[in-house]
């Protein structure tokens, strides 16, 4: 992920303060559990803590709107990344787009699944 560390943490930080005021802003926490993949994954913050803490927003985001896109995408990117489990990733990739999931470094990712089932 060409992300550099300062943007990560920015995003990180526009997040928080996304959920801070409304804490059931579903794809807020998905995109937030994106951002600790990111870290662990990259070995940035390659703590535990950081694939603990994507786990608990994907289950939060989970909770609160199961079916949103981004939220689909977000539980795609950890099946990709963390898991290594391709075709269920596929899959919840392609719940994600049928559900409006457009963002191409999301489909990046999604790619990548495809790319190691052929």
């Amino acid at each position: 992920m060409g992300v550099s560390a300062d943007r990560l943490q920015l995003m990180q930080d526009l997040l928080d303060q996304a959920i801070t005021p409304d804490p059931d802003f579903a794809a807020a926490y998905a995109e937030r559990a994106v951002i600790h993949q990111a870290w662990f994954y990259t070995n940035r913050k390659p703590v535990a803590s950081e694939l603990q803490l994507a786990e608990a927003d994907l289950a939060t985001g989970r909770r609160l709107a199961p079916d949103n896109a981004k939220v689909l995408g977000a539980g795609g990117v950890y099946l990709t990344l963390i898991e290594h489990d391709y075709e269920k990733a596929i899959a919840a990739f392609d719940a994600a787009t049928a559900r409006g999931l457009s963002d191409s470094i999301w489909l990046l990712v999604y790619s990548m699944g495809i790319d190691t089932q052929r």
